[in-house]
């Protein structure tokens, strides 16, 4: 059995895009073993292994001290193929394969290029690294099909990257009372109409806005967050000042929770920068795990994601909080009737077919 190890400088329990892509490459029959950090907590993957990495603090030489690690791995494993998830791995995943003689699949979770927003040290640094290896790997992946245009264009490549999106598969979760019975807080009153966000507090993402805009609504309505990040402060200081029950704050919650605790709320919540190419072209998979759990999304006027959400029908977005609060609510039946169409026409399966036909076309160059 062919051999494919996969590198990610991330904690694989907390990567459902990795999950996904490990999955379908052994499905095609790989012996998949996935280098990634170790959360401390147990985990284990049904259809491939996970070597997890426990590294203390060490500041700006983490990730290099993770690099010698991963190469030193492929070396004893000696795969066929390296697939190196994101741009913290694309050097060591290009430079292990090359010492072993395999093929390199680089799969870009972000987008790195250069812009009108300035650049930090290691951006920079990483930009080069991605520069380097996007030109010599085997087969490159996007997460949208408009940073794989701007990736082909700005790198010079001979093809377009494969397209692989973010869409999350539905988890079961628990069941209402089991859900109610962990986060009791999330009980709710008749006739509440609530929000949730969940994923990273960033401040870039003006979330507070949003919060300020459902907290002032004349009525019955709640704004759940769900995670953890620096605008919390901000947030908590808002719940604490806004009618009582208006905003909640839960921290992170276990994938296999979430969607558990999504079910709960009436519309989903999502917001980016618009400043870095990376924000604007943003490739989220919160609009398809809102979706999943029932939710039209109410957005901020990310190109990114008003693109998405036009196409789909299922949310509406604004330039300030309060419109899209108002739009949310004036549009929400129209929104709620078009996510079983907008959930039929997009699903990891399709997305499971790309990763094959990548696989499919490098590989017969390995045979």
């Amino acid at each position: 059995m062919d051999r494919v190890v996969m590198g990610v400088f991330n904690e694989i329990d907390h990567d459902g895009r990795v999950e996904r892509c490990a999955d379908a490459v052994a499905a095609m029959g790989f012996d998949v073993l996935v280098y990634a950090l170790d959360s401390g907590k147990p985990y284990h993957p049904a259809a491939w292994r996970a070597v997890r990495r426990r590294l203390p603090a060490l500041g700006p030489l983490r990730p290099f001290v993770f690099w010698l690690g991963f190469v030193a791995f492929v070396l004893r494993t000696r795969p066929r193929l390296v697939h190196a998830h994101d741009y913290f791995l694309a050097f060591p995943g290009w430079l292990a394969a090359r010492l072993v003689g395999a093929r390199v699949i680089y799969d870009a979770h972000e987008l790195i290029l250069p812009g009108d927003h300035p650049q930090r040290f290691s951006e920079r640094v990483f930009y080069r690294f991605e520069r380097f290896v996007a030109a010599r790997a085997d087969g490159v992946i996007a997460a949208n099909r408009k940073r794989a245009e701007l990736m082909a264009a700005h790198y010079g490549l001979d093809r377009i990257p494969a397209v692989v999106r973010n869409i999350p598969i539905p988890e079961p979760g628990m069941s209402e009372p089991d859900t109610l019975a962990r986060f009791p807080q999330l009980a709710r009153s008749p006739g509440l109409f609530r929000f949730v966000y969940s994923g990273f507090l960033a401040p870039s993402y003006g979330l507070d806005g949003h919060a300020r805009a459902i907290a002032a609504l004349d009525g019955n309505y709640q704004f759940v967050l769900v995670g953890d990040g620096p605008a919390r402060p901000v947030l908590a200081d808002l719940a604490a000042r806004a009618r009582p029950g208006a905003i909640l704050l839960l921290d992170r919650v276990p994938r296999r929770d979430l969607s558990g605790v999504l079910r709960l709320a009436d519309a989903g919540v999502i917001a980016y920068g618009t400043v870095s190419p990376n924000e604007i072209h943003c490739s989220p998979n919160k609009v398809y795990e809102y979706a999943q759990a029932g939710l039209p999304c109410l957005a901020n006027d990310n190109p990114g994601l008003a693109a998405i959400l036009e196409e789909g029908g299922v949310g509406v977005w604004a330039a300030t909080p309060e419109e899209g609060v108002r739009r949310m609510l004036a549009e929400y039946d129209r929104c709620k009737a078009a996510l079983p169409a907008f959930l039929a026409a997009n699903s990891w399966a399709g997305e499971a077919t790309v990763v094959a036909d990548l696989y499919t076309r490098v590989l017969p160059i390995l045979n």
